[in-house]
């Protein structure tokens, strides 16, 4: 916890001192769709994101994203010291949440830092075991999302990359997942 209020405080600190130097402020609409790959070392998937907020100034970005993840991979459940089975899960994910962005403007360039912090809403998975592939007959479990990473936009085109975190707790077990992840989007 103390790593995500350090990365939002220095990504707050990176927006607000160019913001200083403004003595008026312009507000526009700004949104962007943003396609990704999600990746663990054994799990991985696509992503699309879509956030929509105002571009306040040109040094910062406040929204509301919703999107759709998924993870597959292979993985072994184990129940206390024992291994249950192979296992081939395909896990959907539908994240809400609030998107802040700080950006430093070069021309037709502008790096940014991008922070995302929300809810993660677990939907139904298919699970292979040994073979037998089955729908999941609960939905994954709820928890908290959590993005960080940098980009640049040229244009109305973006890249970007770095870390992010689904953490979910059910039947007072919690669950981490640490990824990375590539992006590119399209702003509007």
């Amino acid at each position: 916890m103390k790593k995500i209020i350090k990365s939002f405080a220095i990504a707050m600190a990176l927006v607000c001192v160019p913001m200083m130097s403004y003595a008026r402020v312009d507000v526009n609409f700004q949104g962007h769709v943003d396609l990704s790959a999600d990746f663990t070392s054994k799990m991985g998937g696509p992503a699309l994101d879509a956030v929509a907020g105002a571009r306040i100034t040109d040094y910062f970005f406040a929204g509301v994203g919703l999107g759709y993840h998924t993870l597959m991979g292979d993985t072994k459940y184990t129940v206390g010291k024992y291994t249950a089975a192979d296992v081939f899960v395909y896990n959907h994910y539908l994240p809400v949440f609030a998107n802040l962005k700080g950006y430093y403007p070069m021309g037709s360039l502008a790096p940014y830092v991008d922070l995302s912090l929300g809810g993660l809403v677990g939907l139904k998975s298919l699970v292979t075991i040994n073979n037998n592939t089955t729908e999941s007959s609960n939905r994954d479990a709820d928890g908290l999302y959590f993005r960080v990473g940098l980009g640049i936009d040229w244009n109305r085109f973006n890249f970007g990359g770095g870390y992010q975190l689904y953490s979910q707790t059910a039947n007072d077990v919690t669950a981490n997942t640490h990824m990375g992840y590539f992006k590119i989007g399209y702003r509007f």
